[in-house]
């Protein structure tokens, strides 16, 4: 009985990673950090280094610019905020500057599969633009860290065709050999497998596929195109309240003023392009009629 209480905690406490999906409020578990909430955003790394149960989880916010604020700092998260990714691809996810390309990655399963069975001198397609038309076929000279670029691993490529330039060309002396042009680095989301019209994986995400854009497209289906939906947050402070018990991570004691401060933030950036979107597509008549009113006050 000991031996198996014993494994069930080790299984609990085994380190799992994730990619933020949405914007979410973590409630500090441990630290000597002075906040005792704070905003995970999209795109941020996330290590779970124990499951708390009821699809809570304790985690340490990998962030990579530095913040002091996540350094040394235990918070808890609800599995629901984030997207699993294993080991191996979680390597390569902090060189990528740009969070909705890590979410992008972290949701298309079997393209991060392709990427990870690639090999020194195999042959692939360099984009630079992970959405762009421009494709230029490569050579894998290296893969692993550059701490010169900061963390993470990254792709050391040796380009057969095109004369794009390379802004680490000299670094690149300092780790691989390039024959055909200047070295450079990649990041894996600038990485395709070579396959016969180039680069594939793009169009058609994980069934699980779950980004900001759908999900604010979601929620304005749900609400039923009111005339809420198209108020600018600085007036919908004035009529509407947050609800907590929609948030995944809410405390159940009393919340702080910080807490609701916190929420106020994320909720805005959460909505603000559906706000944009809403405004754009029309409903001025709406938004003429709420400022009436805002003015009558």
């Amino acid at each position: 009985m000991e031996k198996r209480n014993s494994s069930n905690k080790e299984d609990r406490q085994a380190s799992q990673y994730f990619v933020a999906k949405q914007n979410t409020i973590l409630k500090r578990m441990s630290s000597e950090c002075d906040k005792s909430v704070n905003t995970l955003r999209l795109g941020m790394l996330v290590e779970a280094v124990e499951d708390l149960g009821d699809s809570a989880l304790k985690v340490r916010v990998i962030d990579t610019t530095g913040s002091e604020i996540w350094r040394g700092t235990e918070w808890q998260c609800h599995k629901f905020d984030l997207i699993p990714v294993t080991p191996e691809v979680w390597k390569f996810l902090p060189a990528i500057s740009v969070p909705q390309e890590r979410v992008r990655l972290a949701n298309y399963k079997h393209l991060c599969e392709e990427l990870l069975s690639l090999g020194v001198n195999d042959t692939v397609w360099y984009c630079v633009d992970p959405l762009g038309c421009t494709k230029y076929l490569a050579i894998i000279k290296y893969i692993g860290p550059v701490p010169q670029l900061g963390q993470g691993y990254y792709f050391g490529l040796d380009l057969l065709d095109g004369d794009e330039p390379s802004k680490t060309a000299l670094l690149s002396k300092e780790y691989f050999v390039s024959t055909h042009s200047e070295g450079r680095f990649a990041t894996l989301s600038n990485i395709f497998p070579l396959k016969p019209g180039g680069p594939t994986g793009l169009a058609k995400p994980d069934k699980n596929f779950s980004v900001k854009n759908e999900t604010s497209n979601n929620c304005t289906n749900d609400k039923k195109k009111s005339v809420l939906d198209t108020i600018p947050p600085v007036l919908l402070e004035r009529f509407t309240l947050y609800d907590d018990n929609k948030n995944n991570n809410r405390d159940q004691r009393s919340t702080s003023k910080e807490y609701h401060q916190s929420v106020k933030s994320a909720i805005h950036e959460n909505d603000s392009n559906v706000t944009k979107n809403a405004i754009t597509h029309g409903n001025s008549k709406n938004i003429n009629f709420i400022f009436a009113q805002f003015n009558a006050r």
